[in-house]
């Protein structure tokens, strides 16, 4: 995995890609390839967005089966033949979470199952401060490492592959579930702070009062 390093590459991949790795299972979120798909069938490439978008904005569906195509106003213009295209050529989700560990600084690590079953790490660290809560989150750009560093866990596996676009944004979308459920948390947290005191103070007015 690159932490910290930048994206090495950000262009579309070959059929078979560095390292000896074959293209993983297709996602919607290969806006290219969706975009040439789309095209191949006369479809406007607006429907691809359309769906992409969201999906950006609702990151708890993973499967095409949750996608609520007719409860949605922006869904319902996507038409059926592009709803039938996109759920047979490319999938909600190709990664998941294997495991999640937080350390005591709340910094997260997530461990990635791809498609072909590889394995890669997205780490999340948090940076509060009074004026801020930033999140800064480092992305895996390849499977293995070339500098093959004895300290490195990653670099004693050797170079098996790069990822793709795709499964390299995944890992953006699953860092932003994290972030926003830490939000949640906090809000939850803030709530029962204020319930706590709320109670309290009405528990001292009923006493005084009797």
């Amino acid at each position: 995995s690159s932490h910290g390093g930048g994206l090495r590459r950000l262009l579309p991949l070959s059929p078979t890609m560095g390292g000896g790795r074959k293209r993983p299972v297709a996602s919607i979120w290969d806006v290219d390839g969706v975009e040439r798909a789309l095209d191949r069938e006369g479809h406007r490439r607006r429907f691809g967005r359309i769906v992409q978008n969201f999906l950006l904005r609702h990151g708890g569906v993973r499967r095409w089966e949750d996608v609520p195509w007719e409860s949605s106003r922006h869904l319902r213009e996507v038409p059926l033949a592009v709803r039938s295209l996109l759920r047979a050529e490319f999938a909600v989700r190709t990664s998941a979470v294997a495991s999640k560990s937080t350390s005591k600084d709340g910094t997260v690590k997530l461990a990635m199952r791809l498609s072909d079953d590889a394995v890669v790490e997205t780490v999340v660290i948090r940076h509060r401060t009074l004026r801020s809560n930033r999140v800064t989150v480092c992305v895996s750009s390849q499977i293995g490492c070339q500098m093959a560093c004895k300290f490195c866990a990653t670099g004693t596996m050797g170079f098996r592959g790069d990822l793709t676009v795709a499964e390299i944004l995944e890992q953006v979308l699953e860092a932003r579930g994290v972030r926003d459920e830490d939000e949640s948390l906090g809000e939850k947290r803030e709530n029962a702070k204020e319930t706590t005191t709320t109670t309290t103070k009405n528990k001292e007015k009923g006493s005084s009062s009797s």
